[in-house]
């Protein structure tokens, strides 16, 4: 079986006051890492697991919720600039 690294997609709330907010994608490892905001947050998370683990042969998962939202890939591969993961529904983080 080969090991895979999951990542969760979803939507936190960011407060300017108490009474005004707005909600910004929230990407979250199996490993512990978290990015929140706007941008890239898929392409920045793969970025610093491919860094701290250079030997790690396993797949990238991405997920939101329940709902696979990219054909599992190499983490090696992963979101590199110029490269284009085969896309099963539409990403919204």
């Amino acid at each position: 079986m080969t090991e895979t690294i999951r990542i969760n997609l979803d939507a936190v709330r960011v407060y300017r006051n108490k009474g005004e907010y707005r909600e910004v994608g929230r990407a979250r490892t199996s490993l512990g890492h978290e990015i929140t905001g706007d941008g890239a947050k898929l392409a920045k998370l793969a970025s610093i697991l491919r860094e701290e683990n250079p030997d790690f042969n396993g797949l990238l998962e991405v997920y939101r919720g329940d709902t696979l939202c990219f054909i599992p890939m190499p983490l090696k591969s992963a979101f590199l600039r110029g490269s284009q993961p085969e896309h099963l529904g539409k990403e919204q983080a």
